[in-house]
């Protein structure tokens, strides 16, 4: 025999043997998994006979108990249910409240010609706290929304009282504004010049 058979035939022995082995192996873990269903199934069981027991006691010493023992647990089983149900009121009341507080807020901003997606900036849980918020807030609006336009006027017209040949008399002059003023030197010095005379 030559030494490729020999290695081949070893090799085959290994391999079968390894099958074996695997085939073994998950014998053994099917054997673990029935009886670990088996010992499962035997603990629900178990479980749910002692769950049956603990309500035929608790039957037992309801049937047992004194006529005032049973209000008194009747009249605790009574707090315990108030409890419960004062505590989901409290919550709902609260859901409800977010809800009404943010509906005036959206409608309030609506009404003051404001986008509705401010109303995630204020705060407040008091309509006169948020009333005071849009006010500010509308006026601050206001007043860059003026400072804007007075921006883009100063740069795009010309001065007041003047016309396109950029006469204007001293009186014109003295009742235009300092910034119209200031632009009327870096336009026209000369003419500045004169006016200041």
């Amino acid at each position: 025999m030559s030494e490729n058979q020999v290695n081949e035939g070893s090799s085959q022995e290994a391999t079968q043997e390894q099958r074996d082995l695997t085939k073994n192996e998950i014998a053994g873990l099917n054997r673990k998994n029935s009886e670990l269903t088996a010992a499962l199934t035997g603990l629900k069981n178990d479980l749910e006979a002692l769950k049956l027991e603990r309500d035929e006691l608790q039957k037992e010493k309801t049937q047992t108990m004194s006529e005032s023992e049973r209000k008194d647990q009747e009249f605790n089983n009574l707090i315990k249910e108030v409890s419960t149900l004062t505590t989901e009121l409290t919550s709902i009341k609260q859901e409800k409240k977010a809800e009404e507080i943010k509906a005036y807020k959206l409608q309030k901003l609506g009404d003051a010609g404001l986008s509705t997606t401010f109303a995630e900036f204020l705060g407040g849980d008091s309509a006169e706290s948020i009333d005071e918020q849009i006010d500010k807030l509308k006026t601050t609006l206001a007043n860059e929304q003026l400072a804007v336009k007075k921006d883009i006027m100063d740069q795009s017209s010309p001065l007041k009282g003047s016309k396109d040949s950029g006469d204007i008399t001293k009186e014109k002059y003295k009742s235009l504004s300092f910034s119209e003023q200031s632009r009327l030197y870096k336009e026209n010095p000369e003419k500045y010049g004169a006016y200041i005379k």
